[in-house]
């Protein structure tokens, strides 16, 4: 698991795992991703919608299994 520098969010730390499609690393995060399911970063996206960007269908299908919802609620 990455370690969290100060002022970093969780879309900070999620972002390279999510472009690279290191799925096994962004399952160590996915407690933390369905607490904050409905949170969008600065630009509008969500972690499903960056997978979904960057084609990472299996990112994708994960955090849809693990309940993460497609509607943006709040910033993240």
């Amino acid at each position: 698991m990455l370690k969290q520098e100060e002022n970093q969010t969780l879309l900070d730390i999620c972002t390279p795992i999510i472009q690279s499609g290191d799925l096994k690393g962004l399952k160590k995060h996915a407690p933390a991703l369905k607490r904050h399911e409905s949170w969008v970063g600065n630009g509008g996206l969500s972690p499903l919608h960056l997978a979904a960007r960057h084609n990472q269908v299996e990112i994708c299908q994960f955090l849809l299994e693990e309940g993460i919802t497609p509607d943006i609620t709040e910033p993240f």
